[in-house]
């Protein structure tokens, strides 16, 4: 009987410490699983935007903040030409209610801007997650222009763009606007509220 005991007391230790050391794996991978590691995204649907600095800024017509700098900083990729088109995303970028999240003027290159996050813009009537002025050649794929203070997307003077598969929910006053502008294509975007 006391050989039974003692025989019961190992099973007891070793079942315990297998039970122990089953919990830390778990709990470990259940911390990995659940995003506590910033590099890795298993949502597919939702995918993880990376955080800009702040607004961006295009004008072509200035030396300060054209393409060329923006590209230089960083901010797009590619060279502007139809096959190889400057590309902004992946972003997300808080308007912290004034001015526009994206605002492009003066640009005749080829650009896309594509997976960003553009939020609370200003409450000018000019402001929007997206604002175009005076552009061509612009492409606005898969971005989310929601809750924003005026407009998710606002093109003024803007021609042969396209605006394709954007989510632009619950903005003040418009989802997408477009002024004086002719041949862009509006498709497969979900737009309410």
């Amino acid at each position: 009987s006391i050989k039974y005991f003692n025989q019961l007391k190992i099973i007891i230790l070793i079942t315990l410490g297998i039970f122990f050391a089953l919990a830390l794996i778990i709990t470990i991978n259940q911390s990995f699983i659940t995003g506590n590691n910033n590099d890795i995204n298993f949502d597919k649907e939702n995918p993880k935007t990376s955080p800009t600095t702040g607004k961006i800024h295009i004008d072509d017509e200035s030396p300060s903040i054209n393409w060329t700098v923006a590209k230089k900083d960083g901010i797009c990729t590619g060279n502007g030409t139809y096959s190889d088109p400057y590309i902004i995303e992946d972003l997300e970028i808080d308007g912290e209610g004034s001015g526009s999240c994206i605002w492009i003027d003066n640009s005749e290159v080829y650009f896309r801007i594509e997976n960003c996050t553009l939020f609370n813009s200003g409450e000018d009537y000019r402001d929007a997650g997206i604002k175009l002025v005076n552009v061509n050649n612009g492409q606005m794929l898969n971005n989310n222009c929601s809750n924003n203070n005026n407009k998710g997307i606002r093109l003024w003077n803007c021609n042969n763009s396209i605006i394709s598969g954007n989510t632009v929910n619950n903005n003040i006053f418009y989802g997408i606007v477009l002024y004086c502008s002719h041949n862009n294509t509006i498709s497969g975007n979900t737009v309410s509220n």
